[in-house]
């Protein structure tokens, strides 16, 4: 999808309007928000700097980030990026 008709969740404004927009890093998850947007509603965004192919990025939506927020203790839920074909 391009990346600049993803609208946000959370303010309905494509990426032009906005910022980036990134989709929910959970594998079915169809939900997208601008990082702007995210850390403002405090969802989970991580950014790695990656050795070969640069930035990794993994965000969640409101509901995968309070998923995450709940089992981060027990160690059963790790952040992976999304695979990009």
């Amino acid at each position: 999808m391009d990346r600049g008709l993803i609208l946000c969740v959370h303010c309905s404004f494509p990426k032009k309007s906005n910022g980036c927009a990134i989709e929910c890093s959970e594998e079915n998850c169809v939900l997208s928000f601008h990082v702007t947007c995210g850390l403002n509603e405090d969802l989970c965004i991580e950014y790695k700097e990656g050795r070969k192919k640069g930035a990794i990025v993994a965000g969640f939506c409101k509901s995968h980030t309070d998923l995450w927020v709940k089992q981060q203790g027990t160690g059963k839920y790790k952040i992976v990026a999304r695979n990009e074909d």
